[in-house]
């Protein structure tokens, strides 16, 4: 089945560079479906072959199935990270706080680095008179 996917793609690479005239469109068309149909053919091959080996291996709750979802826990567990200092920490509760503490400090505003000289570029939309009527006291009636 590859070798016909890799033929019908090299068929459709050659159409697609030849020139255009109405039968190489045609052609390309029909190739293209072809390819469509190939592809779904593959498709449904590798399901139906994963398909049998979960059959052959085992499915709910049997021991296949459970290694499989134990790898797939114990491959995304954190076992540790590195805090600021650079000492490894292990325990869920450090290294809870040790995520915390990188992501806060990453996402908080630092005042101190921005430059107001970069402002200058950019221009004014708010009038003074009409910042001053936005930026008064509001008065309930």
């Amino acid at each position: 089945m590859k070798n016909r996917i890799r033929q019908l793609v090299a068929r459709i690479d050659k159409l697609m560079d030849g020139p255009y005239l109405e039968s190489n469109a045609n052609m390309l068309k029909i190739s293209h479906i072809k390819l469509g149909h190939l592809y779904a053919e593959e498709e449904s091959y590798w399901a139906q072959k994963s398909r049998i080996q979960l059959l052959k291996k085992g499915d709910r709750n049997t021991l296949f199935f459970h290694v499989q979802a134990t790898s797939r826990l114990k491959k995304n567990k954190i076992e540790g990270l590195k805090d600021l200092n650079s000492n490894w920490v292990s325990d869920a509760n450090n290294i809870c706080r040790v995520a915390w503490n990188y992501f806060h400090n990453i996402f908080k505003s630092d005042a101190s680095n921005h430059d107001d000289n970069y402002l200058n570029y950019i221009q004014k939309s708010v009038t003074e008179d009409v910042n001053n009527m936005l930026a008064r006291q509001i008065i309930d009636d």
